[in-house]
This record gives structure tokens, C-alpha cells and sequence, in this order.
């Protein structure tokens, strides 16, 4: 027990006090600060005061039958402003009724008949600062849980915000891939076009060169059998200059070759494929 609990005593006879304060500190020692109060005004006053220094009153003891405030009128103002406290009613000449309205109207510990047995008394405090300490346990952990799960309400959404952002930017990467592999499938579609094309070109300018060098070919090949029978209409040096023109005529033919594949200007007999 803490020093800030204070167990606030109220009755207008000093002997029931004194008796109180006596038996509450042979039981409890130096763990409670025991005060008194010797009618219901002063122990409203009492209590703003140690308000004021930060001080807890777990429990009121309080006689019914005092001049002005009564005891259940003590208890319901008392209840209103420190609804934590846990009250005894200690008295003698309480009826029924006095003890219905307290209930009703406020919060009553326990009922407890003078003269009171020490035992008992002692029990009865024992059990109400208990339970106070119990209730006090749990509204600080119900603190805690409400602020941790405060915490964890903003962590999921700002978790959800990012996820969300996240799924966003995901899903525009995911546009822009598409945009991306609809372009490039336009790009092979049409560099595919071109290649098709381009070797259709080659082809057909391969067949004409073709064409183009079987003349030649076909002249030196029959130059080369005029030398090899050795007509005499056909001189050496005859047959050596006629090939020369067919080569230099093959040559000039692989040298457009090699200028039109470089350059990809196909000629073909004034057809021109680029």
C-alpha cells in the first residue's frame, strides 16, 4: 500500500473516532494515513483538500445519525464526486430505508452494525482495498490495452495506406509493362515485316545475279573449249583477249554485287530494291 492512501473516517463522537484510528493503525500500521472528519461538511472539505494534494481515499467509514449531513447523504455526495470510493456504513439507528436510499443512489461497500466487532472491521477494510486496488489494476490495464490498441488501429491503417499505395504503384508498373510489350510486339511485328521483305529482295536478286553471271560464265567456258581444240580460226592471243572481257565483265558484275548488298540498293535491270 502506497502512502497517497488515505482512510477518511466520519462520525461526531471523538471516542468512535479515536477507537477507529486506533484499531486501523494496529492493524494496518504505517501503510494507510487514517483521517478523520466529525460531521459529513467537514469530510466533503476534507476530501477536496486532499484532492488538491493528490491523495486517494479508497475508503470512507461513515456514521448514519450525525448533526446536519446525514451519513447516507455524506455517502451519495461523496459519490458523486470520488465515485471510486468504497464506503462502510457504521452505525447503529439506520433503518431500511436509510440503507435502501444508499444503495440505490450510491455506491455501499458494506453495512456494519455499532458496536462493531474489530475483526470484523478490519476484514471489511482489508476487502474493499483490495478490491479497489483491483479495480484501480484493471482500469490502468484497460489504459494500456486502449492505448495499444489505439496504436495498433493507426498501424493497420497506416499499413492499409501503404499497402494501398503500394498496390497503386504496382499497378501502374503493370500498365506500363503492357504498354511497353504491346509496343514491342508492334516493333518485332514490323521488324519481322521487314526482315520477311528484305530476304524476299535478296532472294530475287540473288536469282537475277545469278542469271547475270551465267552469260559470262557460259562464254569463258566456251572460250576455254575453243582453246582446247585448238582452232586455228581462234589465235591464242584472240581467245586471251576475248576472255579478258568476259572477266573483266564477271568482275564488274561481282563488284555491283558487293556495292548493292553494302549500300541494300538491289538494281535489277532498272528494278531497284532497297
Amino acid at each position: 500500500m502506497t502512502g497517497k492512501y488515505v482512510i477518511l473516517c466520519v462520525d461526531d463522537e471523538k471516542m468512535v473516532l479515536s477507537s477507529i484510528r486506533q484499531q486501523l493503525r494496529s492493524n494496518f500500521g504505517d501503510d494507510l494515513q487514517i483521517e478523520v472528519a466529525e460531521s459529513g461538511e467537514e469530510a466533503l472539505a476534507l476530501i477536496q483538500d486532499l484532492e488538491t494534494q493528490n491523495m486517494e481515499v479508497p475508503v470512507m467509514i461513515c456514521d448514519q445519525i450525525m448533526p446536519g449531513m446525514r451519513g447516507d447523504k455524506v455517502i451519495m455526495d461523496m459519490f458523486k464526486k470520488n465515485p471510486k470510493t468504497l464506503n462502510v456504513l457504521l452505525t447503529g439507528q439506520a433503518d431500511a430505508t436509510d440503507v435502501g436510499n444508499i444503495i440505490n443512489q450510491s455506491s455501499l461497500f458494506r453495512y456494519i452494525s455499532k458496536p462493531w466487532d474489530e475483526t470484523d472491521l478490519t476484514l471489511t477494510i482489508r476487502e474493499a482495498l483490495r478490491s479497489y486496488q483491483q479495480d484501480k489494476t484493471l482500469e490502468e490495464q484497460n489504459e494500456i490495452l486502449t492505448q495499444l490498441n489505439e496504436n495498433l488501429e493507426r498501424k493497420v491503417q497506416e499499413r492499409t495506406k501503404e499497402i494501398l499505395t503500394q498496390h497503386d504503384e504496382i499497378k501502374r508498373q503493370n500498365s506500363e509493362i503492357r504498354n511497353l510489350n504491346i509496343n514491342l510486339e508492334k516493333i518485332v511485328e514490323e521488324r519481322t515485316r521487314k526482315i520477311e521483305i528484305q530476304n524476299k529482295k535478296l532472294i530475287e536478286y540473288a536469282n537475277f545475279n545469278a542469271h547475270q553471271l551465267r552469260a559470262p560464265i557460259a562464254r569463258v567456258l566456251g572460250l576455254l573449249e575453243l582453246a582446247r581444240m585448238n582452232d586455228e580460226e581462234f589465235t591464242m592471243d584472240v581467245l586471251l583477249n576475248m576472255l579478258k572481257g568476259e572477266i573483266d565483265d564477271l568482275d564488274r558484275i561481282v563488284r555491283s554485287m558487293s556495292r548493292a548488298l553494302e549500300e541494300g540498293n538491289y538494281d535489277m535491270g532498272g528494278n531497284q530494291y532497297t
